[in-house]
């Protein structure tokens, strides 16, 4: 079966636009954002995800919510998603967080959620704080991205693979340079 560590934004949407055996998909990377207006700076780790990361993953918030499409484009609003760990240790477990803003990298974001105690993302370290990816969606030679995806309800693996494969084709006949 088609393998790949690492993917670009414009391959990824048309993944997301083109299978039939996936019903959804996310895109992620880590994130080391730093925490400032708190003191002395402080290094983060976190994930820059899609505005579907949540959902495909159907996380329960603790408060709050994931990010909106609208959330999700290049220069789009800066808020954040923050663990609960965070919430408690930096925020005191303060119930009126949400709509709150912390500084990251010296810039305000608006907390829109705040992530269950129990919530792990296997494929990054702990993460911190999640922002939305807002990457451009041209350019295919920059693979920088992971996805993850949930199956339709009537595909099985074996059929993903061979929709994905399918579209990768499709892909590689489209824009065989970059595919």
């Amino acid at each position: 079966p088609l393998r790949t560590d690492f993917t670009n934004p414009a391959d990824f949407h048309d993944w997301r636009e083109q299978s039939t055996a996936i019903a959804d998909m996310a895109a992620y990377m880590g994130a080391r954002p730093a925490l400032t207006g708190r003191g002395e700076p402080r290094q983060l780790f976190g994930g820059a995800v899609t505005h579907s990361f949540f959902d495909v993953l159907g996380v329960r918030f603790a408060a709050g919510r994931g990010f909106a499409p609208a959330e999700d484009v290049p220069n789009g609003p800066p808020v954040a998603v923050i663990s609960h760990s965070l919430w408690r240790s930096e925020l005191g477990g303060d119930v009126d967080v949400l709509g709150s803003t912390i500084a990251l990298n010296g810039k305000p974001h608006q907390i829109v959620g705040v992530l269950p105690g129990d919530f792990a993302f296997p494929f990054l370290p702990p993460a911190d704080v999640w922002l939305p990816l807002q990457a451009e969606r041209q350019g295919r030679g920059n693979a920088f991205l992971r996805v993850i995806g949930r199956l339709a309800p009537q595909a099985s693996i074996t059929s993903a693979a061979a929709d994905m494969t399918a579209v990768a084709a499709r892909l590689a006949a489209e824009y065989p340079k970059e595919n």
